[in-house]
């Protein structure tokens, strides 16, 4: 019996093969005026494969099984196609590619600017679809967990921020709708104020890009792409509502968009806002006093777009208030050192809502406007401008010795920063087998200080800064060979209070450097390519990092900055090899980083006492270091419907300076699944079923007594989800049910900073609910 099964299965699967061998092809042309687009791209989602057009325009993709597939076509100057198409026997297609969103005739597009401009050659990895449901409900930091190479770095349950290949903060550039994110970044409770739910796709650039992106990208680049505007008559919609049990917390979150045809054909409008409480998080064994969290959010965007021209509009706040873990604040010596020895609190707490005194609010406000013009001989000309004002406050816990600041609520420390930026980016027309950009971009920052301490944590500056680059790309058949440079120069004066005569001081600090990059990638065949990169980059030192000399609230630590300290300098490389198969794929990469006058929070050997209580304390100082490491994703597809999977992030990090290990570095992870997916189960939709385990190994790669408490032990957490698609009125409503650390285990991650005094969370269900709705749409027809 289990022969004829083996014989069955195997003639199956024998007959599926059989049935892959059908040819796509086709010609890629504009549709503004029917000329031969060369070198082209075509990619078929699904499948992960693709091909670049000939001269002609014209392209061929083999061995593909019959199906229904989302074919991607791009080319520089022109919007990126997205179609749908079905194929049951060889075809040939040919693509127009218009100029402009309101020349589509197709149902979704992704068209963002950004993505012609960015560097091709460096790796990057994206989250989109059911992989982005799964992750409604969670910030950003710990969205992005899930991309190898990605972990984030916590103060608390509620507090995460990206850490790209085992770097964070400052070295790491979020670009928010094609915007940089500008705000007070430096901290590792300072989590980056954007609304997950404003994205229908992540991306992560893994490496410098410093070339298109500027300082500050030093590991890599975040990219927080919203969904694309409508092209034609319509009104649509969607509504998220999450529910988690650990905290109790309830989001909701959708938007409404529409656009219009006739005499404003080209003009499209959304709205969005988001809602979200939750209380006091719970470890395995008991509740985390005062880490209840409230967030408002909301958004607005206005797009106008013509043949050759367009104009968006984009406005958008961010504000939260987030409970700071009472565990983290200490009266004296004997308690902080009990707190550090102790399983577990010696105050315990029940679940509530309420926040309390050790809390910060954050409020966050961005306006952009882009306007592009493609000219008929001369490429495209795009300028970005934006406005982004960052207001900031902490509010400390232990204020019994003045109760009139506590009834006045009065924060200890506040922070109000207002930068503009504008960009100039010329998009020149492909010349041969050379496509490329040119640009300039601009910016200032004011920011503005007030404390109950007379001790500025950061001082009150005015900064400007410019760069110019340059990126192009030359393809041919199978290789395309990158490379850029880019120069940029920032000036910075500081007001400053003189310590021992009580009288302001003025002092001006300006850093200037280049950063260069050069890639390929070779595409072996349809399934295999391989690409390999190299820069340079830097970035100079932020201002808490020269100026910082008191207690930093959030964070329940005291630090201390250095005035000597030099801009960073960083020697990048890195490799990556692609496979993507009908059954079996992978990417498995490297990476090797050199970085000069690396600049890192130390702890010192003694904590600081004040009249706020005692604090952990720490100095920024500089090291000469290198960052190595692997990142490996593997898929298997057992059957039509189980799959496995397997994801390993292994990071290195040496001091060369002082000849020893690297501290704050993310230990070994593991994360190793098996899925079941089908496309209908009776009346269910696209369901799914996950079992993951993820393991993160102890750290022992840190220096001997480097750290008030050592790394602690490694951990293995299940996890699981399920979820479906039911259809409704030719609308799918998604419902998933997901839960994590299935089996309560208690455990503390070396990369939370509040490992000092808490365990993490403990099981959590989290319950999603999509519902997507459409008031009328009208397609746009064929000319």
């Amino acid at each position: 019996m289990k022969q004829l099964i083996s014989i069955f299965i195997f003639l199956n699967g024998l007959h599926a093969y059989a049935q892959c061998d059908l040819v796509l092809s086709g010609k890629v042309i504009s549709a503004a005026d029917h000329e031969v687009l060369s070198f082209s791209t075509i990619y078929i989602k699904e499948l992960k494969t693709g091909a670049t057009a000939n001269e002609k325009g014209v392209f061929t993709i083999d061995k593909i099984c019959p199906g229904k597939y989302t074919v991607e076509i791009s080319q520089l100057g022109h919007t990126t196609l997205d179609t749908l198409i079905e194929i049951n026997k060889n075809a040939f297609c040919t693509f127009n590619l218009p100029v402009n969103a309101t020349e589509l005739k197709v149902t979704t597009v992704e068209a963002l600017a950004i993505k012609k401009q960015e560097i091709q050659t460096l790796q990057k990895e994206e989250i989109s679809g059911v992989e982005m449901d799964k992750t409604r409900g969670l910030s950003l930091g710990e969205s992005l967990k899930s991309i190898t190479g990605v972990n984030s770095i916590q103060t608390g349950p509620s507090i995460s921020k990206p850490m790209i290949h085992g770097m964070y903060g400052n070295r790491i550039l979020i670009m928010n709708n094609g915007v940089r994110l500008e705000s007070q970044t430096w901290g590792s409770d300072h989590a980056p104020e954007i609304d997950p739910f404003i994205a229908t796709k992540f991306s992560v650039i893994k490496g410098a890009a410093s070339i298109r992106y500027g300082t500050n990208a030093i590991a890599g680049v975040v990219l927080v792409e919203p969904k694309e505007m409508p092209a034609t008559k319509c009104l649509n919609g969607e509504v998220n509502l999450v529910g988690t049990s650990n905290g109790r917390s309830g989001t909701a979150s959708g938007f409404l968009e529409g656009a219009f045809d006739k005499k404003l054909s080209g003009l499209s409008w959304r709205v969005q806002g988001t809602i979200k409480e939750g209380g006091n998080y719970s470890t395995p064994t008991y509740y985390l006093k005062n880490t209840a969290t409230k967030e408002n959010n909301y958004s607005a965007a206005l797009s106008y777009n013509k043949k050759n021209f367009g104009v968006d509009l984009f406005y958008s706040r961010f504000n939260t208030m987030l409970g700071i873990y009472t565990g983290s604040h200490i009266g004296n010596l004997n308690d902080l050192y009990l707190a550090f020895n102790s399983p577990e609190p010696i105050v315990k707490s029940e679940f509530s809502y309420k926040i309390e005194r050790g809390y910060q609010t954050v409020d966050h406000q961005l306006i952009k406007a882009k306007a592009f013009y493609n000219f008929k001989n001369a490429g495209k000309l795009e300028y970005t401008f934006a406005r982004q004002e960052n207001k900031r406050a902490e509010y400390g816990e232990d204020l019994s010795y003045n109760q009139s600041i506590v009834d006045q609520n009065i924060p200890d420390a506040y922070f109000q920063l207002i930068t503009h930026t504008s960009e100039l980016v010329w998009e020149h027309k492909p010349v041969k087998h050379i496509t490329g950009s040119i640009g300039a971009s601009y910016i200032t920052q004011g920011n503005v200080f007030r404390g109950l301490d007379y001790r500025a944590l950061i001082p009150n500056y005015r900064t400007y800064g410019g760069g110019l680059f340059i990126l192009e790309k030359w393809n041919k058949r199978k290789l395309t060979i990158e490379a850029g440079a880019r120069y940029d120069y920032e000036w910075m004066r500081t007001y400053l209070l003189d310590f021992t005569t009580l009288k302001s001081r003025s002092d001006d600090y300006s850093w200037e450097n280049y950063s260069g990059t050069v890639g390929a990638i070779y595409q072996f065949n349809k399934n295999l390519s391989l690409n390999v990169s190299g820069g340079i980059g830097w970035r100079p030192p932020a201002p808490i990092e020269l100026f910082a000399l008191g207690i930093h609230q959030s964070a329940a630590s005291f630090e201390i900055g250095d005035t000597s300290l030099r801009a960073e300098r960083s020697y990048n490389s890195q490799a990556y090899l692609n496979y993507t198969g009908n059954k079996f794929s992978f990417e498995i990469g490297g990476y090797f980083n050199v970085i000069d006058n690396f600049i890192y929070l130390k702890p010192l050997p003694d904590p600081v006492t004040t009249i706020g209580g005692v604090f952990p304390a720490y100095k920024y100082t500089q090291a000469n270091v290198y960052y190595s490491g692997l990142d490996a994703n593997l898929s298997l597809k057992l059957t039509k419907n189980i799959s496995l999977t397997s994801k390993t992030t292994i990071v290195y990090a040496y001091n060369r300076s002082q000849h020893e290990y690297l501290i704050y570095v993310p230990a070994n992870r593991f994360d190793n699944g098996i899925s079941f997916s089908k496309d209908s189960i009776w009346k269910f939709k696209q369901a799914y079923l996950n079992f993951s385990v993820l393991t993160v190994a102890t750290q022992n790669h840190v220096p001997p007594h480097s750290d008030y408490v050592p790394p602690p032990k490694g951990y293995t957490l299940l996890n699981a989800a399920i979820g479906f698609s039911i259809p409704v009125k030719q609308q799918l409503i998604s419902v998933s049910l997901g839960v994590t650390n299935i089996m309560n285990v208690v455990y503390r991650d070396y990369l939370n900073r509040f490992r000092y005094y808490t365990n993490d969370l403990g099981r959590n269900f989290t319950v999603r609910l999509k519902i997507p709705f459409s008031v009328f749409h009208t397609e746009k027809k064929d000319e």
